[in-house]
């Protein structure tokens, strides 16, 4: 599994620390090759725009999702979504890191541990886990925070 990284992450999170959060997700959703997976970490305002562009939503967001089978084009992506050498790209997540700074203070977690939630919120989005309805959100949830205390301890 190939995992790109574009953008500065969190000063205490390495790029090690995200592929495990990465494979642990893809691992707990029983997803066997999921393929690549492209993490873009911005700012609000780039957030702000992919949000209204493809979601109408005139809003910051934490977390942004671009399954490789939506029929939205992730624009200038950091990985083209084609495959390459037989392996294809699951997806793209976008994460505003001043948004999660903000959340990491108002729900009184470390910056470190919101940064890893976005990225496995992000990773079972593209593969396919959603929380339009109530009982998907008590699962969504639920396999989150499984996969967040067997990785950092929750």
């Amino acid at each position: 599994m190939r995992i790109t990284i574009s953008g500065k992450l969190p000063a205490d999170v390495g790029s090690a620390l995200v592929t495990r959060l990465v494979v642990g997700a893809c691992a707990a959703a029983k997803r066997r090759r999921p393929g690549a997976v492209a993490i873009a970490v911005t700012d609000d305002r780039t957030v702000r725009r992919l949000n209204r562009m493809f979601r109408g939503k005139d809003k910051t967001t934490d977390v942004l999702s671009f399954s490789y089978g939506d029929e939205v084009k992730f624009p200038a992506g950091p990985v083209a979504r084609e495959r390459r050498g037989g392996e294809r790209t699951l997806g793209d997540i976008v994460i505003s890191l001043p948004k999660v700074r903000r959340q990491a203070r108002d729900n009184s977690r470390s910056v470190k541990d919101e940064f890893a939630l976005m990225v496995v919120h992000g990773t079972l989005h593209l593969l396919g886990y959603d929380h339009e309805r109530v009982k998907d959100e008590k699962a969504m949830f639920a396999l989150q925070h499984k996969i967040l205390a067997r990785i950092l301890g929750w």
